[in-house]
């Protein structure tokens, strides 16, 4: 199991630094530096409202399905066309009730083309996890990797033409960038069903009412999930725009983007993840070993990626964006500290949710955007985009170290004294090795590469990660 799981985390995480981050830093940076802050930030408002529906479109089914799936495949000829009809509806619902809050929130009129085109891209992208879901609960994780980059391979293409080609260049709009992304979006939902009639034998598609009932009932706990964890993570961008301004709200997205590129890993190694503690579960298989392993793989992964970016943070913002400053340089600092919660809380989620703990997650979940939105409503407006980014950091944390006692208190995994040693000076040390070289005030970016590189190998040194390990295991798959 542990030898499988890493030759899938090594596919993923290739495939995924050759497309999705140069989509964010190549594509979606660019589109930031082209029409400025206020534009994309009332873009990004706007996407996050649509997170906050988003629930309806998926309604718990993915995890759902995830599950299930994993347990009984036989089940997918019967589910697959079912919950096909299921999600049409779904997103007639979402549709309905996004487009209403919009308006409401005067998004309507700021862009209804972006608006319009946002919420049919989310629907897209939940029908394409949906058969993800599925694609992985067969196996085929390998082909699940290929799938999860697909998307934005195609944005490369699609969006890169205009944004590189001087004479789009000059008229490029954030409608095209909507536009162009529900193009690619489209196309990769066609490719995924195809490939599922291919491999399954899919009887008619049609409307089982009582089958839909079912799966309205044993989805309700997972819905709730989602959309617990859309409002504490995402409710903050649209309260900046309502509360302060677009251009804050950009200010903070250009921050957000880069903990959304270190935050990538984790969700899609989370993929993998559920499928193979819900069959270790129920062959009654120990979960320790792999949850330690990914615990520790994931937690390097965190250090690495933001410790530096928080010693390095304001020539980093001031490199990337044109309106690159101290003040966004600080909002980045604080979402690296909730990257570090959310890198570990990735791994605590998966196993608790395939544990079938989706009352204590819930409940979790519910003082989690309690403790979000009071502190936001209070922070926000005097100290805009630093202040989301402090509630973020606090409330992940919350989150993490709730679902660290629920582990502690279950058999699933209970970590060593010597396990959490390692876990706590791993990133103190990262910081002093990396302030050090901070203050030598030399060539910047040298130093930076360089502090990643002396993190890596003192995770070698601390038995974090063992290289020598995971390259026996690679050979002997």
């Amino acid at each position: 199991m542990k030898r499988e799981f890493l030759i899938n985390v090594v596919l993923v995480i290739g495939l995924n630094v050759l497309v999705k981050v140069f989509f964010i830093f190549g594509i979606d940076r660019g589109v930031q530096n082209l029409v400025g802050p206020a534009a994309y930030g009332a873009y990004f408002a706007i996407l996050n409202l649509a997170y906050l529906f988003q629930i309806i479109n998926d309604f718990g089914i993915q995890n759902f399905n995830n599950k299930h799936i994993a347990q009984h495949r036989q089940l997918l000829p019967k589910y697959l066309p079912n919950i096909l009809v299921f999600k049409a509806i779904l997103g007639i619902i979402f549709m309905m009730i996004f487009l209403f809050f919009g308006w409401v929130l005067g998004y309507w009129a700021l862009s209804k083309s972006v608006l319009i085109a946002i919420g049919l891209n989310q629907i897209l992208v939940a029908l394409i996890y949906y058969l993800r879901s599925n694609v992985s609960a067969l196996g085929f994780y390998r082909l699940d990797s290929v799938f999860s980059v697909l998307d934005k391979f195609l944005m490369i293409i699609i969006i890169g033409t205009l944004l590189w080609t001087p004479s789009f260049r000059t008229n490029f709009t954030m409608e095209w960038f909507a536009w162009g992304q529900f193009i690619s979006l489209f196309l990769t939902t066609l490719i995924g069903l195809f490939f599922l009639y291919r491999k399954v034998k899919i009887p008619r598609i049609r409307l089982n009412l009582p089958f839909l009932l079912v799966i309205i009932k044993e989805s309700g706990p997972y819905a709730l999930l989602g959309l617990l964890m859309a409002i504490y993570s995402r409710i903050d961008s649209v309260m900046l725009s309502q509360l302060v301004s677009e251009h804050e709200t950009g200010i903070y997205a250009s921050a957000f983007r880069l903990m959304d590129a270190g935050t990538m890993v984790g969700l899609l190694i989370s993929a993998f993840l559920l499928p193979m503690f819900v069959r270790q579960i129920k062959m009654r298989e120990p979960t320790e070993d792999l949850a330690q392993l990914v615990i520790k793989m994931m937690w390097v992964v965190g250090v690495t990626a933001a410790i530096p970016v928080i010693i390095f943070r304001e020539p980093i913002m001031k490199m990337l964006y044109t309106e690159g400053d101290a003040y966004s340089a600080n909002v980045l600092g604080l979402l690296m500290l909730a990257l570090l919660a959310l890198m570990w809380s990735s791994v605590n989620g998966v196993l608790l949710l395939a544990a079938g703990a989706i009352r204590q997650l819930n409940k979790m979940y519910f003082w989690a955007v309690l403790l979000n939105l009071g502190l936001n409503a209070f922070i926000i407006p005097t100290h805009g985009a630093v202040g989301a980014a402090f509630v973020a950091a606090i409330t992940q944390w919350f989150v993490t170290l709730y679902q660290y006692r629920l582990l502690a208190q279950s058999s699933l995994y209970r970590p060593s004294g010597r396990a959490i040693g390692q876990i706590l000076v791993f990133p103190i040390l990262s910081g002093l090795i990396s302030y050090g070289l901070f203050a030598l005030s030399s060539n910047w970016l040298l130093l930076f590469i360089g502090s990643i590189a002396i993190t890596l190998i003192l995770a070698v040194v601390l038995g974090l990660f063992s290289p020598q390990g995971l390259i026996k295991l690679l050979k002997n798959r």
